[in-house]
C-alpha cells in the first residue's frame, strides 16, 4: 500500500484520491464517486459495476470478462485493455476531464442497468425464456 500511497503523493491528489478499503456498497457512497474504476485482470459479472451504474456513474475498466457484459463502450462507459495502466489512466484522465463526456456515460450507465438488469427487466427475460422453452415442447 506504501507504494500507491507514495505515487498519490507525488501526483499531488490526496485530497481527490482516497484508498477506502472494505466499504458495504450503498448508493451514497457511489453518488460521492465521479467515475467507477476497475482495473480487474479477471472479474465476473460484478454487482459493483451494476451498483454505480444504476446511480448513473460512468465506468472505466478493463475488459475482464463482467465488465464488457455490463459496460457498452463509449456508451455508458469505457474499457481498456487488461494489464494496460497506461490506457486505464488515459481512459480515466479523458473521463475525468471531459464532465459533458461524465453525464453522458453515466446517464446511459442508469439507462443500461434499468433496461436489462432491474428486476422488472430480469423476470421479463425470464418469461420470455421459459415461454420459447414452452413452445419448443
Amino acid at each position: 500500500m506504501q507504494p500507491l500511497l507514495q505515487q498519490r503523493a507525488r501526483l499531488g491528489i490526496e485530497a481527490r484520491f482516497h484508498f477506502l478499503g472494505f466499504r458495504k456498497s450503498t448508493p451514497e457512497l457511489y453518488r460521492s464517486f465521479d467515475v467507477f474504476v476497475s482495473s480487474s485482470r479477471t472479474e465476473g459479472l460484478s454487482l459493483a459495476f451494476l451498483e454505480a451504474m444504476a446511480t448513473g456513474r460512468p465506468v472505466v475498466a478493463t475488459r475482464s470478462g463482467g465488465a464488457q457484459e455490463v459496460v457498452e463502450p463509449e456508451e455508458s462507459g469505457v474499457l481498456v485493455p487488461i494489464e494496460n495502466p497506461q490506457a486505464l489512466a488515459a481512459a480515466l484522465q479523458r473521463v475525468l476531464e471531459d464532465a459533458p463526456l461524465r453525464a453522458r456515460l453515466g446517464a446511459a450507465a442508469r439507462r443500461r442497468v434499468a433496461e436489462s438488469f432491474s428486476l422488472d427487466a430480469l423476470i421479463d427475460q425470464y418469461e420470455a425464456l421459459y415461454r420459447r422453452l414452452l413452445s419448443r415442447a
